[in-house]
């Protein structure tokens, strides 16, 4: 019986229908204590100091995938710089923090990564069978009526340039950073997320963001990665 659902699920995959099936997720807890912009500048995601990471603190979620192993995380210090260190090995999953704040008053996002292992594979990233990144955030926003929408901003295995978009199906990827970059080196990064969501949806409203998450996986391309992330901010444009 396992061989016949084993074939049922790879041709859905094949035909696409299975995707979200194979990745699909565990169930989001209730957004509790939500990071609130209580400042011009707000560590939505504050990797600091370290804290718990089982049981973790509330408003945190660490979601995981049904079939996939989840990334290895832990705090690290390198060259002077603390974070949270994210490692995979034909894994996946999105570690964040729930949020409220208004694209409207803080626009912009700032923070620094590195990448020391890179993706290395043959398949192409614009595919979904290539569809893994050595590091992600993965951003989720509500419209004023209440639309959830969501997108990823990648470093990317070397197809795409920082400042372009890829897209899988509709889903969008803003290309921050490419592994010609600066791999091994930490990489500062300040995106106008407000003007980067309007690029997208071309809605004429600024949204809420309610999500926000480091993501890395290489669970499509049976592959390995290491990155490390500090503190990610929400800031007004001239953060003061």
């Amino acid at each position: 019986m396992k061989y016949v659902l084993s074939g049922i699920l790879a041709v859905l995959v094949l035909t696409g229908i299975g995707y979200g099936l194979v990745r699909r997720a565990s169930r989001a807890p209730d957004p509790v204590n939500p990071v609130t912009a209580e400042a011009p500048s707000v560590p939505v995601l504050d990797f600091s100091a370290p804290f718990s990471l089982d049981p973790l603190p509330e408003g945190w979620w660490h979601r995981r995938f049904w079939t996939r192993r989840p990334m290895e995380i832990d705090f690290v210090e390198v060259d002077g710089l603390h974070g949270l260190r994210c490692r995979t090995a034909d894994s996946a999953s999105i570690f964040g923090r729930f949020a409220d704040i208004a694209l409207e008053t803080h626009p912009i996002l700032t923070w620094q990564w590195r990448v020391d292992e890179p993706i290395r594979t043959d398949l192409d990233e614009r595919t979904r069978e290539g569809d893994d990144h050595p590091a992600r955030l993965f951003v989720r926003f509500e419209t004023r009526d209440g639309l959830s929408r969501s997108m990823e901003i990648i470093w990317s295995n070397g197809v795409f340039e920082p400042g372009e978009y890829k897209y899988i199906g509709s889903f969008p990827h803003y290309v921050a950073e490419t592994s010609t970059s600066a791999v091994g080196q930490w990489v500062s990064e300040s995106l106008d997320l407000e003007s980067i969501y309007e690029e997208i949806w071309s809605s004429g409203e600024a949204p809420r963001l309610t999500y926000l998450a480091v993501f890395c996986d290489t669970d499509e391309t049976n592959s390995s990665s290491e990155a490390v992330f500090t503190s990610v901010l929400m800031t007004t444009r001239d953060g003061a």
